[in-house]
């Protein structure tokens, strides 16, 4: 098969499929002629159609967030490579694949970063870039990309009971993909842990002491092994045992009775 693009840049390829590359052409409307050429290179009849070029100013490449990132509790700062045909560019967001419900639109940006920090509700957000040339041409827009933002987890506050010989600390489950690192020690710094695990429940038994003053902290993870904050800190008291008391007393009172 033959192509040829004429008239002003002129372009003639051979090629085996029934598509071909065209050179970098100035924008305009060309026309390409295409006929068939069979094994004993006999040349069928020419069909010309009518094409129009628009691809400059060419676009930049989208460079960060990378696609589909996830943000938590910070806003994106989007980045795109310089184009040697734009005076400047032009950015859309939008909350879906095709541009139909776009949260944000600006022409005139002069860098190749933006941050998005006007854009706060979480959802997932698509983003693309166009090249404006120094005569107000606007490029086509080049890949579209996207990212999620998402709510920081919340800080965790166990509540701590107790459950015939043991202590139960529990918390509210937010989400069943949710899994949770606890942790015990016996410093408010948790340098000295006695207990760090990582369980999929809400809730935790504890042996009970009688020697020591401990603390409890409790974040969660997400699915993607994102860490949360570490939630409140809970003191667990040593036991009270009413039994230890009562033989010294005894004894005093039995003294004085003498």
């Amino acid at each position: 098969m033959q192509i040829r693009v004429i008239p002003a840049c002129k372009s003639t390829q051979l090629v085996n499929n029934a598509r071909a590359a065209l050179p970098d052409l100035p924008d305009g409307n060309y026309q390409a002629r295409v006929r068939g050429i069979d094994k004993r290179g006999l040349e069928g009849k020419s069909a010309v159609h009518p094409l129009l070029i628009d691809t400059h100013p060419q676009p930049p490449v989208p460079l960060q967030p990378r696609e589909g990132k996830i943000l938590r509790g910070s806003s994106a700062e989007l980045q795109w490579s310089a184009s040697a045909d734009a005076h400047r560019y032009q950015l859309e967001i939008a909350t879906d694949e095709a541009f139909e419900q776009i949260v944000f639109s600006q022409a005139d940006l002069d860098g190749t970063r933006y941050q998005t920090t006007g854009i706060t509700e979480p959802g997932t957000y698509y983003w693309r870039v166009a090249s404006v040339a120094a005569d107000g041409e606007l490029g086509p827009t080049g890949a579209a990309r996207f990212w999620h933002l998402k709510p920081l987890p919340e800080k965790i506050a166990p509540a701590i009971e107790p459950e015939d010989d043991r202590l139960v600390a529990s918390w509210p489950q937010v989400s069943p993909d949710q899994t949770y690192q606890v942790q015990i020690a016996f410093d408010r710094s948790f340098m000295n842990l006695e207990f760090d695990e990582i369980t999929s429940k809400p809730s935790i038994s504890i042996a009970k002491s009688s020697t020591q003053v401990r603390y409890l902290r409790v974040r969660s993870i997400e699915p993607d092994g994102y860490q949360g904050p570490w939630g409140t800190v809970q003191r667990i008291d040593r036991p009270s045992d009413a039994g230890v008391w009562i033989i010294p007393l005894i004894g005093v009172l039995g003294l004085l009775l003498l």
